[in-house]
């Protein structure tokens, strides 16, 4: 079987949706928290494509996910290193509901990069790789943008 007529398992693309919907809705729910809900919407943009190709059975948008969960587990990283006062690289005011979120977000995401790594897709390494790097760098164009638009 090739690479391009390889359809995903049901229970891996069910895995993937409900990991990427969980760090969707986590975000939304953010938003609400924050009066930040347009900003959010367009942040969750990226995962919510994902988990539609996903849905198709895509292994290609399975790496992709990984790669947007790869950026929002960095995100997390950053701000419990802001919350912890070792650096501002993060810096905001978290609210007790906000912080509880971004435990959420980050166990959803590395849930979503573990199954990805134990896919089995034809598909060989290098476009494992690039497709990975499309997403996180398609997640980071969006979040950029949602900064620049919806400040």
């Amino acid at each position: 079987m090739s690479y391009s007529s390889q359809i995903m398992e049901r229970r891996d693309a069910a895995f993937l949706m409900v990991g990427l919907f969980g760090i969707a809705l986590s975000l939304f729910i953010v938003g609400v928290i924050s009066d930040t809900i347009a900003r959010h919407l367009l942040q969750i943009v990226p995962l919510l494509l994902a988990t539609a190709r996903v849905v198709g059975g895509s292994y290609a948008a399975g790496y992709v996910a990984a790669g947007t969960c790869l950026f929002w587990i960095i995100v997390m990283l950053l701000t419990w290193i802001d919350l912890l006062g070792v650096s501002d690289a993060a810096s905001g005011t978290y609210t007790t509901a906000e912080i509880v979120l971004t435990f959420v977000i980050a166990i959803f995401a590395v849930m979503v990069i573990f199954r990805t790594v134990t896919l089995k897709s034809a598909m060989p390494g290098v476009g494992r790789a690039i497709m990975i790097t499309i997403g996180f760098g398609f997640q980071a164009v969006v979040i950029a943008a949602s900064l620049w638009l919806l400040g």
